[in-house]
């Protein structure tokens, strides 16, 4: 690999922090809050114990 960085072959660095983000993957939805309304009062282990 080194030698192949050296003659601008391979990369060096990585365009993102993550694995997601290095291929630009949009972060999936999160199941249990993305389906509550903000201002309901519910929280995340009520939610949890309804389902």
């Amino acid at each position: 690999m080194p030698i192949l960085q050296e003659r601008g072959l391979f990369r060096t660095e990585y365009t993102g922090s993550t694995l997601r983000e290095h291929y630009g993957l949009p972060r999936p939805a999160n199941r249990l809050f993305d389906t509550v309304d903000a201002g309901e009062g519910h929280t995340g282990i009520a939610l949890a114990a309804a389902r």
